[in-house]
């Protein structure tokens, strides 16, 4: 198929795509006016509407809100209340937990360590303990390993 020149002048052609967009967009700014008027008089409807909400039903939402209001200040307080607990205890229970030193030590040992004593006394500025550890191991390398 062959082409022909156009022989319409290009100021023309290019009046004739704007016109076209200005129409196209016009079009769309119009629609959605009509579309946003029509939204606004539904929901105008809709809030106005008589089958809405009662004063029964704003009622049952209130009673709703202050058992829900009522059971939280109810939990609130028995959470502080917990909370005063524990405060309590690690307060009356300052004792270190020796179960994490004796797992590492175990697992130091392994199977070629045998402990004989494992002493541990406090330190003699108060402060922290000493801990002795007495035993023997298969070979000097096992020793040296441990510690």
């Amino acid at each position: 198929m062959i082409r022909a020149p156009s022989l319409i002048p290009a100021p023309r052609l290019v009046r004739r795509k704007t016109q076209r967009r200005v129409r196209g967009w016009t079009g769309v700014i119009v629609l959605t006016a009509l579309l946003g008027g029509a939204g606004s008089v539904a929901a105008r409807s809709w809030a106005v509407d008589p089958q809405g909400a009662t004063t029964a039903d704003v009622n049952e939402a209130e009673q709703r809100l202050a058992d829900q209001t009522h059971a939280r200040d109810a939990l609130r307080a028995e959470a502080a209340s917990a909370a005063a607990t524990l405060h309590a205890v690690s307060a009356a229970s300052d004792h270190a937990d020796w179960s994490i030193l004796l797992a590492y030590i175990a697992r130091l040992c392994g199977d070629r360590i045998t402990l004989g004593s494992l002493i541990l006394e406090p330190g003699a500025d108060g402060d922290g303990f000493d801990l002795r550890i007495q035993g023997q191991g298969r070979a000097q390398q096992d020793i040296a390993a441990f510690t």
